[in-house]
């Protein structure tokens, strides 16, 4: 990685002697809840000279209040709500907002406080923009197979800004004491890993089942050219238009990245090169690292339809990060075979649709390994490793305001993802850098979001997974921890393969926004678990919680 600290101080470095100062605008941090106001109104009048590509997430904060020129997507009353809110949560990057929302009568000690409804301490003047935040999320639940009531405690802060439009920058510190439903608490046991998070405590008395964890993530950023930005950090990233992404999730712990995004005319290229950690022990000490180069072309071939191409390559090296994959436009294969290395290359692609107005078909082809002969074969070669999503979204379905639809299918064949050592494996602290799930399956899910009055949301959510899990000693391709090389059998392989289990996941969710980025709400969920050798396992768990600046927490697996 001191490769990429030295090519990122040398931007700096560049931008701050050598190029005209272009505005630099943080990007908004990840939340499910966030992005979907951004594609609900990106599909209500889209116009791909204007705005961001959100297959490439999370978007610029400039993007944002693009989206919020066009009076036109915002209708109803809960509507422009919402852009009322996405105005004040944008507020430091526009004089003009700033101005808006300012509280005109701040007098005294208190009043230096909630002077913009959206932060709780904040500043604009020349040359500088900050805007500082309180973290909290409280929730408490009941899962009907624990006697201990579950439950999140979490604080911290979050802050943004920048400093004379050059270079912007965002932190976001939280400490978390928690106790998560069973299930979770399974899949922790069984991967070493708690999701989304990287190192974490468990076991303390009095309770072997609560987590202790720090998460601190934060980034800066600049902008080489007009059409160049810059970004180096420690978080995550996401790339598609789905409920999930085959390609790259946001599942996985934090990572450090340097990330490189180029938008000219109708394409946005972008580049990410990241350290992560390959595996975890008990003990303490360095974890082993392994690193990832990855492109991401995206390109609207009409102002309704956009495509997009993919290429990336997971490797671990003693001496540390490979230079030939620093190359932003190479081919990685051929670097791979260049230098005589077994790196696991990925590439495919993705689309996006708005074949109606508010009505888009979305999707993604992962091609691990192809050998056409095996596959015109039929006669189920373990390498043919692909995975293929398809989904369509629809907002304010059937003419009813504010009614919006998901429908999605995701299928992983076996071995996916999968290489012989996890310094390759397409993972990230023992988690999946795509899909929860891993490989050997396919899903079938489904989201309704409702928001009948401006403050209130509802949202159903129903999962259903069918994937092929391993008997004792044996690898039939859906843990992408396993090495490969310990498979059952290189034919007869098929999708689901092993012991087949059927996981089927609802969930119904009421949220009320009290202030801004204040959430109470209230949720239920209903989880069931089967398999072909006749176990069956029923969960039912239900929370109430208060979130404050934060996302909210999902495990939906």
């Amino acid at each position: 990685m001191t490769q990429l600290i030295r090519i990122f101080l040398a931007g700096c470095l560049l931008s701050g002697t050598l190029l005209p100062s272009y505005a630099q605008a943080p990007l908004y941090d990840l939340d499910e809840d966030y992005t979907h106001l951004l594609r609900r109104y990106e599909l209500k009048g889209k116009r791909w000279d204007t705005l961001w590509h959100y297959s490439q997430l999370p978007a610029s904060r400039q993007a944002v209040l693009g989206l919020l020129r066009d009076s036109s997507r915002f209708s109803s009353t809960a509507d422009r709500f919402n852009r009322h809110y996405l105005q004040r949560d944008n507020w430091d990057q526009s004089d003009s907002l700033a101005r808006l929302y300012e509280r005109k009568t701040a007098q005294g000690f208190w009043g230096h406080f909630y002077r913009q409804p959206a932060a709780l301490y904040s500043a604009h003047v020349p040359g500088f923009r900050l805007a500082v935040n309180p973290v909290l999320d409280f929730q408490a639940g009941k899962d009907s197979r624990l006697e201990a009531w579950t439950y999140q405690n979490t604080r911290g802060v979050r802050l943004r800004g920048s400093i004379n439009d050059r270079l912007s920058f965002f932190t976001y510190l939280t400490d978390t004491q928690a106790r998560y439903p069973l299930y979770v608490q399974q899949y922790v046991d069984a991967t070493r890993a708690l999701p989304h998070e990287g190192y974490f405590k468990d076991g303390d008395r009095p309770s072997p089942t609560t987590y202790d964890f720090l998460s601190a993530r934060g980034y800066v950023a600049f902008r080489l050219l007009p059409s160049v930005e810059m970004q180096f950090g420690h978080d995550r990233n996401f790339i598609g238009y789905g409920k999930r992404s085959l390609i790259l999730s946001d599942f996985a712990a934090p990572y450090t990245f340097l990330k490189i995004t180029t938008r000219v005319w109708k394409l946005q290229y972008q580049n990410l090169f990241a350290e992560m950690v390959a595996d975890v022990s008990e003990a303490d000490g360095l974890r082993p690292k392994k690193y990832f180069a990855f492109h991401h072309l995206s390109a609207y071939l009409t102002p309704r339809l956009e495509i997009g191409l993919f290429e990336s390559v997971v490797f671990g090296r003693q001496g540390g990060f490979e230079l030939h994959y620093l190359n932003p436009i190479i081919f990685y294969r051929s670097v791979e075979q260049h230098v005589g290395s077994p790196d696991n290359v990925i590439l495919g692609g993705d689309f996006r649709w708005m074949a109606l107005p508010r009505l888009a078909l979305y999707g993604q082809v992962v091609i691990d390994e192809l050998v056409v002969s095996e596959v015109r074969s039929g006669k189920g070669w373990w390498g043919n490793k692909q995975a293929l999503q398809l989904g369509l979204h629809y907002v304010d379905a059937f003419g009813i305001d504010n009614l919006d639809l998901q429908g999605e299918v995701n299928m992983v064949r076996p071995y996916t993802y999968t290489q012989d050592t996890l310094t390759k494996a397409y993972t990230h602290y023992r988690q999946p850098l795509a899909h929860p799930a891993g490989a050997n399956f396919y899903e079938l899910l489904g989201v309704v979001r409702y928001q009948p009055l401006p403050r209130w949301r509802f949202e159903g959510q129903w999962f259903y997974i069918v994937k092929g899990e391993d008997r004792p000693g044996e690898n039939w391709g859906g843990n992408i921890l396993l090495d490969n090389r310990s498979r059952v059998q290189d034919y007869g392989n098929h999708l689901a393969q092993g012991v087949r289990t059927t996981t089927a996941l609802a969930e119904l969710r009421a949220s009320c926004q009290v202030y801004h980025n204040v959430f109470l709400e209230a949720s239920y969920l209903w989880r069931q678990v089967k398999q072909d050798t006749g176990t069956r396992t029923n969960t039912s768990f239900v929370s109430v919680g208060l979130r404050m600046n934060a996302a909210r927490r999902r495990a939906e697996f």
